[in-house]
């Protein structure tokens, strides 16, 4: 655990380096600031060191210990959820997981997880980060008189500040910056998720951008508990949002939402605006707490060294690895055979006589008339999917189209100027002949959106 002295956190992005000092007590005692450009950046460690230097005595920062923050956009996740064991055993099924799952292979990346009980099992989010990169932050910290104590996604700092106790349910975290989004999921037993969002430039406002890729990723959450009790924490670090966005994003999203201020970091007063600050200081803050929930400096999967054994506890360990790894995979094996015994009961749940059988063939044969009109159907097809947006303002959650070409659009969209020009572009194909519109309604309860249905004719290729 790291000692009550005063320390900086260093959150690192793509286009700038902010420090914070905090005191003891999670006060904040000073600040810097340096702007990345295209001839002083990461690439040159020692140079940027030197200048991260001046700007820290500038500020009268004069602490030596920091932990370091780097973005989602470095870092990539798998959730693994595995059965209960020992934490030797868990290591070593991770170390294999981390080979098999990322391409770049171990030797070029740095490895972490947090792992936490769930129902069931263990829940081990298993992380990577280019050393070359890692490298190259711990070369400008040591040219900048720094000792780099963790280096951790400053998304997490984020996830993890603040009062677990008031948020009994854990939170979902969006950090917003200039033209980047990233997400971190904390439940009450650990850390879930990390993901760095890919916004649209062609969406018309902030919460259209967001909107598409949170929907996207939001089924990925852990399925033990409703997403619905957890809310929306936003970091706005640029002041692009304000509050009734934050619940207008939250309504689209089925999720109460709300903007952070800086006393949900849990740490000394700011004043307004100084938002942009959080990360660093976060990062300062988490110095205070032990452990970080990610470390790529100090990885887990590493084992701690020890004193010297006995010679028997040595082939002990191995037996334990060993051990671990075969509980696994008897695990997947017993899975696989539940699987088994389910598909044989729904086989012989399909044995109901002459009548099924009958129906099969009548089926078959209906499908053997539509297999020769098959590359009609499907550029049909094609035509209607290319008459929806790309951002994501209206979708189609049915499709119904019988043997003579009718077809019967059902879906949902975000309100009815969506749904009006969906059938406008449906209308410009002269392919596609559209009947008038069928009413719109509202889908209900705190949502917005709105229900529609289209129904066309495809016509005759001549």
């Amino acid at each position: 655990m790291l000692k009550a002295r005063r320390i900086i956190g260093l959150s690192i992005t793509d286009n700038r380096i902010r420090a914070v000092e905090t005191a003891p007590g999670g006060v904040v005692v000073g600040r810097a600031e340096l702007a990345l450009t295209d001839q002083l950046d990461l690439s040159q460690p020692e140079r940027l060191g030197k200048e991260l230097r001046q700007a820290l005595r500038r500020a009268g920062l004069k602490a030596t210990r920091c932990l370091a923050g780097v973005p989602a956009t470095w870092i990539a996740c798998r959730e693994k959820l595995l059965p209960t064991t020992q934490a030797e055993a868990l290591r070593g099924i991770l170390a294999i997981a981390a080979e098999r799952d990322f391409a770049s292979g171990t030797g070029e990346l740095s490895f972490d997880y947090c792992a936490c009980p769930v129902a069931g099992g263990t829940a081990a989010l298993l992380a990577a980060a280019p050393q070359r990169q890692i490298q190259q932050v711990l070369e400008m910290a040591r040219a900048a008189g720094l000792v780099v104590q963790a280096l951790t996604p400053s998304i997490v700092a984020l996830a993890a500040a603040g009062d677990e106790k008031a948020q009994p349910a854990g939170r979902l975290v969006l950090c917003l910056s200039a033209g980047a989004a990233e997400l971190a999921a904390q439940w009450p037993e650990g850390l879930r998720l990390i993901r760095s969002l890919a916004l649209s430039p062609d969406a018309g406002n902030l919460v259209e951008a967001l909107a598409g890729p949170l929907r996207r990723v939001l089924p990925l959450l852990p399925p033990e508990a409703p997403e619905t009790h957890r809310p929306v924490l936003i970091w706005d670090l640029d002041g692009q949002m304000d509050q009734s966005q934050a619940v207008e994003l939250g309504q689209r999203l089925g999720l109460p939402a709300r903007l952070a201020e800086w006393k949900d970091l849990g740490l000394g007063t700011a004043s307004q605006g100084e938002l942009a600050w959080a990360p660093a200081a976060a990062l300062a803050g988490l110095g205070g707490k032990g452990p970080a929930p990610l470390d790529f400096l100090h990885s887990r999967l590493v084992p701690p060294r020890q004193l010297p054994l006995k010679r028997w506890l040595v082939p002990a360990g191995v037996v334990a690895v060993v051990l671990g790894v075969a509980l696994y995979f008897f695990w997947d094996w017993r899975a696989t055979q539940q699987e088994v015994i389910g598909l044989n009961k729904a086989l012989e749940g399909m044995r109901d006589g002459s009548q099924q059988a009958k129906t099969l063939v009548d089926n078959v044969s209906f499908a053997q008339g539509w297999y020769g009109r098959r590359p009609q159907f499907l550029a049909a097809l094609k035509e209607i999917v290319a008459a929806f947006p790309d951002e994501g303002r209206i979708w189609v959650t049915r499709i119904d189209m019988k043997e003579d070409m009718q077809v019967l659009l059902s879906g949902k969209g975000i309100n009815e100027d969506a749904a009006m020009a969906l059938a406008d572009r449906l209308r410009a194909n002269p392919r596609l002949d559209v009947h008038p519109l069928l009413p719109f309604t509202q889908v209900g309860g705190s949502s917005q959106d709105i229900s529609f249905a289209i129904s066309l004719t495809i016509k005759e290729a001549k």
